[in-house]
């Protein structure tokens, strides 16, 4: 399992020796791209991703989801959409046909539990000897507690016997240990928005950064790959 946190960030090649790496690539446009629009999409363009994970793609359902295929268009890669529960902040998991071929597609693997939505999706890749399962999730912006949850169902999918790899907005700060993200200096973010990311403590202040639904997925990748927890 596979994490991708930044926007916009390519991953690490996952292909058969001898073959084109495979470039996936995660972004979120922010309120359905309705600044800088055209740019954006120009940069999304320049990836030239095999798999290109959109989120908050608001609006996009709307005229007979006429952005999407703006999309689409700019793109040149086929989407799968999947709807989100709160402030239309909708998924779209673009591939790049003819390499890479949709078999299966989940839009909510929750049914309906998450804040927005997770979705699943298998491919066929052109220089994988196995089919790819995809998730695709953007995490809940405003708990870490619920953050925690949603990752509980995410974790079930690392299973060695199925390569998988997970792309999107996970609203968490980074790992810890060596190469983490720093703390972030708290004095510059605003009071009343410390509790969307800090861990919350038994007397009711606030401590470090609440990074465990990114441990409990990076614990989960390294089941994935045969390794010990960290």
């Amino acid at each position: 399992m596979s994490t991708i946190t930044e926007s916009p960030r390519c991953a690490p090649p996952v292909a058969a020796a001898g073959s084109a790496p495979l470039r996936v690539a995660s972004y979120n446009v922010m309120d359905g791209g309705t600044q800088d629009w055209p740019a954006q999409l120009e940069l999304l363009a320049s990836l030239e991703a095999d798999l290109l994970g959109v989120q908050e793609a608001k609006h996009w359902d709307r005229s007979d989801h006429a952005c999407l295929h703006e999309a689409v268009e700019a793109l040149g890669m086929q989407p799968l959409f999947a709807p989100s529960r709160s402030h239309g902040c909708h998924l779209v998991l673009f591939y790049r046909w003819p390499r890479v071929r949709c078999r299966g597609f989940q839009p909510d693997i929750s049914c309906g539990r998450f804040h927005h939505t997770a979705a699943r999706a298998q491919f066929t890749v052109d220089g994988l000897d196995e089919r790819l399962r995809v998730l695709h999730w953007h995490g809940h912006p405003f708990s870490p507690a619920t953050r925690v949850t949603e990752a509980g169902w995410l974790t079930e999918y690392a299973d060695p016997d199925h390569l998988t790899l997970l792309i999107g907005d996970l609203n968490s700060g980074g790992l810890t240990g060596v190469g983490a993200d720093r703390e972030p200096d708290w004095d510059q973010v605003p009071g009343h928005l410390h509790s969307r990311h800090r861990l919350l403590l038994p007397d009711g202040t606030y401590g470090a950064s609440d990074r465990r639904a990114m441990s409990a997925l990076a614990n989960a990748a390294r089941r994935h790959r045969g390794a010990p927890p960290g």
